[in-house]
């Protein structure tokens, strides 16, 4: 399946960070969880899920990770689904698809559009750069940093010692506006320059 994810808070604006958590259930059996990080897929969707399916040949166990593939055609619901960004988790709705789909064997690679709802407020499609608005060294040599971000919107901290060769020191998903960054790195380091990229 894959899709757009839009924002029902923020005008339906499409939303490209998050994970898509959703759960596939048959008839009978195990309900099977697949999860997918949200991207900008070729500027139109935002998920691309893959549900895992089984053909059970003679007496064969299936895995318990697959949903399994039937002759007969068969009802999955799909209607379990959330998205989570930061610390925060929205239901995920499906307002122009069936909560369901049929697959058989023949159904074997098929692919689906189904796009999703979500009211998340707070959460732009495209949130503005995140900025530092503090910084100060803690008990042990430390520095620490407060920057401030889009909740849920993933970022990459960057560091330089000249200003012209920078490396990745690591990534972040903002859990609210502002957030305490530590670099303990620099107890080692007698210069140091920092700089946020968005993802």
């Amino acid at each position: 399946m894959y899709g757009a994810v839009m924002n029902t808070a923020a005008s339906n604006s499409p939303l490209t960070t998050g994970t898509l958590t959703w759960t596939i259930t048959p008839p009978s059996g195990t309900p099977v969880t697949v999860s997918a990080a949200l991207s900008n897929i070729g500027g139109q969707f935002s998920h691309l899920v893959r549900v895992p399916f089984e053909s059970i040949v003679g007496s064969a166990t299936p895995s318990g990770t697959a949903l399994i593939l039937n002759s007969a055609t068969t009802t999955y619901w799909r209607t379990n689904a959330t998205l989570t960004l930061g610390t925060n988790t929205y239901p995920v709705t499906i307002p122009s698809a069936p909560g369901f789909f049929t697959f058989t064997t023949a159904d074997r690679g098929k692919m689906e559009q189904v796009d999703l709802a979500v009211y998340a407020p707070g959460l732009e499609a495209n949130p503005a750069p995140a900025a530092f608005s503090g910084a100060h060294h803690a008990a042990g040599g430390q520095f620490q940093m407060t920057v401030v971000g889009a909740t849920g919107q993933t970022y990459t901290l960057l560091t330089s010692t000249n200003l012209v060769n920078w490396v990745t020191n690591f990534e972040f998903t903002c859990p609210n506006a502002a957030t305490t960054l530590t670099d303990p790195i620099t107890t080692n380091s007698p210069r140091r320059f920092y700089r946020i990229q968005s993802q």
